[in-house]
């Protein structure tokens, strides 16, 4: 997805020698011949701010509005070919976030280029052509966009805070809600907008010009026609809709995710903990500081086999390595997903053992799409992991899990787990055969074919309470687990199968 989230929080540990978890990324290009990104002159212009995946497409957002490198070659890899293509040249000076609005690819106009005002680039679905919407008035910069009860909402700030709607997808704009500039001393910025599907929520900033100025969070909501105030917010938070959960991310050292209720921030939950797993370096002996924060790219996107909407999260492990009295930064990144923000299974990390950890790539954007989770590059460089996730169906008792599973029971009917809990994978080219059975307080797993494999099962917080691996084909056991709602990301053969399963 497109939110950028900033967390920080620091731990002393010591370098490991080995990551069970980690895996290594295929490059698919470098910066330097990849259209359009390869002419940008700045450091962060050259870096990929975001991916998103639009039919067999992933769609490249990059450049940098502080230096205004534009115009933005709005350029797609295509999944099915290997082919890069500049599709418009957009009089934009970045892009930073892409939007499927009911089937159409939309881009934010976030600096327009040689004008005052913009608002979105639409991809006609008929013609597959490229072109500007209409201006929105005082859209100096559109940062978001959002569908809600049909309409397409979007995000702007100049010096006045704007939610602006459309009813013909960029063709012409209203304004909906407006936050005018008190005074010269600051200005006013939406930076998101998000749906439940019966709100509208606005989240942006108050800026100050001069130390005359007062800075802060801004945000509102919309009941019907009427917009009110948020009470209660100490931050800027990005509203995240996911299989009809409404969640409310936390910025700036808010390492937990919100509700509204009654217009006003009620804490509904916290992030997962981040893996302890430390990818090695040359010397086992350094020990640093472990800065980590949740990465500034998220993505919700359709997740198979049944469709549903998977938010994949990836977390950046920023590190401080001290040898020889000198400190050297780096970064290591993580992915989770979930689908409910209650349960947070995490994937892998990304880091390739052979490589120095000072040189590995720092990953900034992700997207998904069949399996496959393509990557961006701080330098600007495209990489995928094929056919690196595997989303299997809950065990057993799937249709009715969310309306009987009772996630503070610690008993359950019996006739919600009648039929035998059971579920079979294979991989009849490789000659793998898998099974994954629940018993009363515990998991059997058969494998056979496989030469060895990795287990991690977490419980619906994130929490991991289970982990091995083996070299052996057979029948392996894992006992005395509470009954409960639980997610067991199975990796074999550089694959994860993510299971999610009910111990009754």
């Amino acid at each position: 997805m497109r939110k950028p989230l900033l967390l920080v929080l620091s731990v002393v540990l010591t370098i490991l020698s080995e990551n069970l978890f980690a895996v290594v990324p295929f490059l698919i290009e470098k910066r330097i011949n990849i259209p359009g990104i390869k002419a940008q002159t700045t450091s962060l212009g050259k870096s990929i701010h975001t991916l998103f995946t639009y039919h067999d497409k992933v769609y490249i957002g990059y450049g940098d509005y502080g230096a205004n490198t534009g115009p933005i070659a709005i350029v797609s890899y295509d999944i099915n070919s290997g082919n890069f293509a500049a599709e418009y040249s957009a009089g934009t000076e970045t892009i930073d976030r892409f939007y499927n609005f009911q089937g159409t690819l939309i881009t934010m106009d976030i600096d327009p280029r040689g004008v005052p005002y913009g608002s979105i680039f639409i991809k006609d679905v008929n013609t597959g052509k490229w072109r500007a919407g209409a201006d929105i008035n005082d859209g100096t910069h559109t940062f978001d966009a959002v569908e809600h009860q049909g309409k397409l909402y979007a995000a702007t700030g100049g010096w006045s805070a704007q939610i602006s709607v459309s009813e013909n997808i960029g063709a012409s704009w209203k304004a909906d809600l407006v936050i005018p500039t008190p005074n010269e001393n600051q200005y006013h910025r939406f930076y998101y907008v998000g749906s439940d599907g019966e709100h509208l929520l606005a989240s942006g900033y108050t800026h100050t010009v001069n130390t005359n100025g007062t800075s802060g969070p801004l945000m509102y909501i919309k009941h019907g026609a009427n917009w009110n105030p948020v009470k209660g917010i100490n931050s800027y938070y990005i509203p995240v809709n996911i299989n009809d959960n409404f969640r409310l991310f936390g910025l700036n050292f808010v390492r937990e995710f919100y509700s509204i209720v009654d217009d006003s921030l009620v804490k509904t939950g916290n992030y997962p903990e981040l893996s302890e797993d430390i990818a090695p370096t040359d010397n086992d002996s350094v020990s640093f500081e472990k800065r980590a924060f949740l990465s500034n790219m998220f993505i919700k996107q359709m997740a198979p086999p049944e469709g549903e909407d998977t938010l994949f999260v990836m977390f950046s492990r920023y590190v401080d390595i001290i040898s020889n009295n000198e400190t050297t930064s780096c970064s290591l990144q993580d992915i989770w997903l979930t689908t409910d923000f209650e349960t947070w299974t995490f994937i892998t990390t990304l880091y390739d053992t052979s490589q120095n950890l000072l040189t590995a790539p720092d990953y900034n954007a992700i997207s998904y799409h069949n399996g496959n989770i393509y990557l961006g590059s701080r330098s600007g460089d495209l990489y995928v992991l094929r056919d690196a996730i595997q989303l299997i169906e809950i065990v057993g008792c799937m249709d009715t899990l969310y309306q009987s599973y009772d996630s503070t029971a610690t008993k359950h009917d019996p006739s919600y787990c009648k039929d035998p809990l059971h579920t079979v994978w294979n991989d009849s080219d490789k000659g793998l055969e898998t099974s994954f059975t629940s018993l009363k307080n515990g998991l059997r797993i058969f494998i056979k074919g496989a030469t060895s494999y990795s287990i991690k099962m977490y419980n619906l917080y994130g929490t991991l309470i289970h982990s091995e691996s083996a070299n052996q084909s057979g029948i392996h056991t894992i006992q005395n687990v509470p009954s409960g709602l639980y997610v067991v990301n199975f990796e074999l053969f550089n694959k994860h199968r993510i299971i999610k399963i009910v111990i009754p």
